[in-house]
């Protein structure tokens, strides 16, 4: 088992009932759920699909999603994370380049991205739900467990993220681009997430702005399920609500922000965006999105909360 997985399972068996991970639609996840529904999304990727082709993971903002990837994770099976925000024809592009038969549906994949890519079965929300559901002592005890066997250490490739890039030209379609994660990679990055959020206020809340098929995403993520934090991630549709946004961020008390270089010089437009709204922030992360200068974004950051640190 990686050490980003033991990290996650020694947080589920100390603090079962904490959240893990919500989402602006009111959606929540305990790390107890997450750890128990992975586990059990994990046997059924082992036992009934067979192979070591990637796994697609079709969904948006779902707490559905981060359990899909630790269960991809535990049955040792890499995993291709497309938001349904994608187009069509950008989502059939990735799975047919990457060969993708298996698909964990979070929401309802249209057959357009389906048809002439090899893609044949999906598990749905329903099978998804059904590895949520409490069981009793007995019948918890006698579920088979993945196998540390089944995660190969070292492997090439244990997640690739379909990222739409903007084009200079906003006529012309965004450019597709997959960023893969290797075993390595993913150790290194738990281990600069150590680093760089030492110091967090404690209960660590990580904003989670990007879409979780952004290779960027994966920082709050680790950062937050390692450490015992939990993630709020802010939905498409809330980030153009700037009135819902505002009460959203007064409400997550979020310690650690993670978004686009764009998305945090949209908040800084508000003035009501302070150390009023909020006041538990310590760290800054921004991502460069070739929008809004990152650099610049950050020095207004440290203007307007000046308690906090960027995290370079």
């Amino acid at each position: 088992m990686s050490r980003f997985l033991k990290r996650v399972g020694e947080q589920a068996r100390r603090q079962a009932g904490v959240l893990a991970f919500a989402n602006s639609d009111g959606e929540r996840l305990s790390y107890g759920d997450l750890w128990a529904g992975s586990d059990r999304l994990a046997c059924l990727l082992h036992a009934s699909y067979a192979g070591d082709g990637p796994v697609a993971i079709y969904g948006h903002k779902s707490p559905l999603v981060p359990l899909a990837m630790l269960g991809c994770l535990k049955a040792g099976r890499p995993f291709v994370v497309i938001d349904s925000a994608l187009p069509d024809k950008q989502a059939a592009e990735v799975l047919s380049s990457l060969g993708v038969a298996v698909g964990i549906c979070v929401r309802p994949i249209p057959p357009d991205v389906t048809r002439g890519t090899g893609f044949g079965i999906a598990l749905g929300t329903d099978e998804l739900l059904a590895c949520l559901v409490q069981l009793g002592d007995e019948e918890e005890r006698i579920l088979p467990k993945p196998s540390s066997s089944w995660v190969a250490k070292g492997r090439a490739t244990v997640a690739t993220y379909a990222e739409a890039l903007p084009n200079d030209d906003a006529r012309i379609a965004a450019e597709l681009s997959l960023r893969r994660m290797s075993a390595i990679d993913l150790e290194r990055l738990l281990s600069w997430c150590d680093t760089a959020f030492s110091g967090v206020a404690v209960p660590g809340i990580f904003l989670n702005q990007l879409s979780l098929s952004l290779h960027g995403s994966a920082v709050e993520l680790v950062a937050a399920l390692s450490s015992g934090g939990s993630v709020f991630s802010v939905s498409r549709d809330l980030a153009a609500d700037p009135r819902g946004l505002q009460g959203a961020l007064r409400r997550c008390r979020v310690t650690c922000w993670s978004s686009s270089a764009s998305f945090a010089g949209l908040c800084l437009e508000f003035p009501q965006f302070n150390p009023d709204m909020l006041p538990r922030l310590t760290h800054v992360l921004v991502h460069e999105d070739g929008i809004v200068p990152k650099d610049s974004v950050l020095e207004r950051m440290a203007v307007r909360f000046p308690r906090s640190h960027a995290v370079a």
